[in-house]
């Protein structure tokens, strides 16, 4: 069986397996669907937005460090 890549920027071995809010959900949902839209513009603005948003959530204790580089790796800007 051929294993495909569904994506082409997200980085489908990382895997995020903690939780996250809603708002954060719903924006690397956002980026997996400009990256299958192929439309690398807004997949950039979107994954500026979860690093940017990570970022914070790990200020205010909401992540760990190690959480937010995960979302980094998964969803790099390209």
């Amino acid at each position: 069986m051929n294993m495909k890549k569904k994506f082409q920027w997200v980085n489908e071995s990382v895997v995020i397996d903690f939780p996250v809010s809603k708002a954060m959900r719903n924006t690397m949902e956002e980026a997996e669907q400009y990256d299958m839209e192929n439309n690398v513009s807004e997949y950039n603005a979107v994954s500026e937005m979860i690093e940017l948003c990570g970022k914070e959530g790990f200020v205010n204790g909401l992540y760990t460090k190690e959480q937010w580089q995960k979302m980094c790796e998964r969803y790099p800007y390209v």
